[in-house]
């Protein structure tokens, strides 16, 4: 399906990042060390762990320190797992049962990191977080693991004894809703739409998951499906899935720094890959996991100077470049207009050739307080009512802050 919008007047960079809120690999650097030994650990990714308050401030400090051609701040879409075993309950249940701690809840037995349910809906407020699901676990099957516990496979319980869940080797990985009947993936979906709901305050309307289970994510209201080629390698770019009511985004850009030693080789490759996704029509979409900005190992320093290397070079060189997330990518395929919210603003774009009518949901009580905008505001006109901000303006971004009546 072709796009209302030219990509090619508009370049765009959309950033998903995996992984984030999950408990794997392991807990501590103890834990890291006592398994270097496991097959499972034998890659470069097994050095990655859960972030801390101070790795995402990091992350937003890089962010903050530069600006989409719209002026707003870059915003990364984190793609989060949003449960995490509990394994005192599994431990005492004898392996019979699988029970999971809710994100918002906290987090696995020895994987305490401080309080980064706060810091990332702070990240959300301040507009360069914007959080999507990724799943409940992480690549593997809980019936499968239960099944290896409760046989007494030692790998398994040497692992589970450093609170770690991956037991299998990166080649034995497993997708998270394996051996589930699809009335019991729909639930194991409801769960996690709850916890994610209950972390970050707004359901998810995209995710990132290698895993069949269009239906059930379908049904629980997520529409968007991202990192998706076919068979043949076709970029399924703005294609629906035959089985769902989801819209796809296709491959993505690899910007893994952590996985060269040439920083220069990366940068270079990425560059002309955003320049080539502009050209061909399609947002530059790039997939950067958490092990960049969070590990046990001296790379990260490293990583980071690579992304901001990346950043420089677009505000430099591609001024006009301007970050989206994966809603908005959507609502500007289908229709040319879209709208994001964060905190008290509200970004509204009209990438059409006409005045046009965008809306955004209002909370009770809201109404505009302020409009930014370099367009003619003799064009513009903005009100509340009905529990929609309304916004008719012609082509052009505009932030409007909102307050309460």
């Amino acid at each position: 399906m072709s796009s209302k919008v030219n990509w090619q007047e508009h370049p765009a960079v959309v950033v998903w990042s995996d992984d984030w809120g999950m408990n794997a690999w392991a807990p501590t650097e103890d834990a890291y060390h006592a398994t270097r030994d496991e097959e499972l650990m034998h890659t470069r990714w097994s050095s990655g762990s859960l972030e801390t308050p101070e790795d995402l401030e990091r992350t937003y400090a890089l962010l903050a320190a530069h600006h989409s051609g719209d002026g707003l701040p870059i915003v990364f879409e984190p793609y989060y797992i949003v449960g995490s075993p509990d394994y005192d309950a599994i431990r005492t249940g004898e392996f019979r049962h699988y029970v999971d701690i809710g994100f918002d809840q906290g987090v696995s037995q020895n994987w305490d990191r401080g309080d980064i349910v706060a810091k990332a809906r702070e990240g959300i407020e301040r507009g360069v977080w914007a959080p999507q699901y990724h799943g409940r676990t992480h690549h593997f099957s809980h019936h499968r693991w239960l099944q290896r516990l409760r046989a007494g496979e030692a790998r398994a319980l040497r692992m589970f004894a450093q609170y770690m869940y991956v037991c299998e080797t990166v080649s034995e990985r497993v997708p998270e809703h394996e051996d589930m009947a699809e009335p019991e993936r729909k639930e194991w979906v409801r769960g996690a739409m709850s916890y994610f709901i209950r972390t970050f305050g707004y359901p998810p309307a995209s995710v990132r998951n290698s895993d069949e289970a269009e239906i059930a994510w379908a049904d629980h209201g997520i529409g968007i499906r991202v990192g998706v080629s076919d068979a043949t390698g076709e970029n399924l770019t703005g294609k629906h899935s035959p089985a769902a009511d989801l819209w796809y985004a296709g491959r993505a850009i690899d910007f893994e720094p952590f996985n060269t030693a040439d920083k220069e080789d990366i940068l270079a490759r990425v560059q002309a890959e955003t320049e080539a996704a502009w050209q061909a029509n399609r947002p530059a979409f790039i997939s950067s996991h958490r092990r960049n900005f969070t590990a046990f190992t001296d790379d990260v320093d490293n990583n980071f100077a690579v992304w901001d290397a990346y950043l420089s070079w677009l505000e430099t060189q591609h001024p006009t470049n301007v970050f989206l997330t994966m809603p908005e990518v959507r609502q500007l395929w289908d229709s040319g207009v879209s709208s994001r919210r964060f905190g008290n603003t509200i970004v509204f774009r009209n990438w059409t050739k006409k005045q046009q009518t965008i809306t955004c949901p209002a909370q009770p009580y809201e109404a505009v307080a302020d409009v930014e905008s370099a367009a003619d505001e003799t064009s513009l006109s903005v009100s509340s009512g009905a529990g929609k901000h309304i916004l008719d303006a012609p082509q052009g971004n505009y932030c409007v802050t909102v307050s309460t009546r």
